[in-house]
């Protein structure tokens, strides 16, 4: 396990627990650092009392396979303990919480061996001899911010248009991707085509059947998805599109791929889509509006946040939806200064959450 505790300067430190396989631990170190940092500006610009970190856990397919999952579940646990018992001599703490490879079910098992989880199932649990409310999963949540994302840009960057007249493709659609499919669709100016792809068929597949599910959807509605198969993913770069949303993995866009993309947004709820700071720059130079990563995809840090907010009120659901529509605010000042600064969109977003850490670290 690597955790990373980024900053604490305007409270407990929040971020998902990743369990997945990297090439190298150093790779899975670096990884850790990137997320860990851009928690931190998520929790700064929405607003929220919180800092950022994260824990990786690095194991190699074949070995997760054979791996007993409690027993890696407990040492979670401990880890969380461990790593938490040297912050408190600071007045410090982190929360982990769901991430990839690592489910609502796992936090659950987890939680009653150490307090420092969130995003439990919806509801009250007894854990450790404590009463909490669980949120529930936050891909929903991440969602909304990420639909609001999406209109403040369209709004911005296309004047005059609605959804409507909108194509977007879509790059991953796990549990956020396919939220956000569906609350597209669900829209009485729902995009005219949404275009989709996965690495793995099986998620393709589920969000077929998650539309079919919906019976109150508009009957036009399914003929709006094309689906790109995991064979040929990569082509999702090459789409000609209004909207690029990536929703699966970070480091995506780079010198390799930021040359092939024919869309004039990119905004999604991938945590890290840009390699590398030159990339913010790379997107600018071609006149493609960059939404930044960590304030598109608040939501789901938002939604477990309100678990932390008051324990004897309970989780809101309806609080955390509207904040997460308020993300859509926050990406329109984003955009208007970055436009009177004549910069990425990227950069500004940095300065503005360097700031208001920097406020807040003279005040403390």
């Amino acid at each position: 396990c690597v955790t990373v505790v980024d900053n604490t300067i305007l409270g407990p430190a929040l971020g998902g627990i990743r369990l997945r396989s990297y090439e190298s631990d150093d790779e899975a170190k670096e990884d850790c650092v990137r997320l860990a940092h851009g928690m931190t500006n998520k929790s700064a610009l929405a607003e929220l009392p919180h800092g950022g970190g994260k824990t990786v856990i690095n194991v190699p397919r074949e070995v997760l396979q054979k791996t007993n999952r409690r027993e890696l579940l407990l040492e979670i646990a401990d880890w969380l303990e461990k790593v938490n018992s040297e912050l408190r001599t600071h007045n410090k703490s982190y929360w982990g919480g769901e991430d990839v490879g690592i489910s609502a079910e796992d936090i659950t098992f987890i939680a009653q061996h150490t307090k420092y989880v969130l995003g439990l199932p919806c509801g009250k649990h007894i854990t450790l001899g404590t009463t909490r409310v669980g949120g529930g999963d936050p891909s929903p949540i991440t969602a909304v911010g990420v639909e609001a994302g999406i209109e403040a840009a369209v709004e911005w960057f296309y004047k005059g248009k609605t959804l409507a007249d909108i194509e977007i493709a879509v790059q991953g659609v796990g549990k956020v991707g396919t939220a956000l499919v569906k609350r597209l669709l669900e829209r009485d100016d729902a995009p005219r085509k949404i275009i989709f792809t996965d690495t793995s068929i099986i998620a393709l597949e589920n969000l077929f059947s998650a539309v079919a599910r919906e019976h109150h959807m508009p009957a036009d509605r399914f003929g709006r998805l094309h689906c790109i198969s995991p064979e040929h993913r990569d082509q999702i770069y090459r789409q000609k599109c209004d909207i690029f949303a990536p929703c699966a993995l970070g480091a995506i866009l780079n010198e390799n791929t930021i040359p092939q993309l024919k869309c004039g947004i990119v905004a999604g709820s991938a945590n890290n889509q840009l390699a590398t700071e030159e990339d913010d720059r790379r997107l600018h130079n071609r006149a493609i509006l960059y939404i930044p990563d960590y304030i598109i995809n608040a939501g789901g840090l938002l939604n477990i946040a309100e678990e932390l907010k008051d324990n004897l009120r309970g989780y809101n659901r309806e609080a955390a939806q509207s904040a997460a529509r308020g993300i859509k605010k926050r990406v329109r000042a984003v955009l208007e200064k970055s436009y009177g600064n004549i910069e990425p969109t990227g950069a500004t977003a940095d300065k503005m959450a360097r700031k208001i850490l920097e406020n807040a670290k003279r005040s403390y």
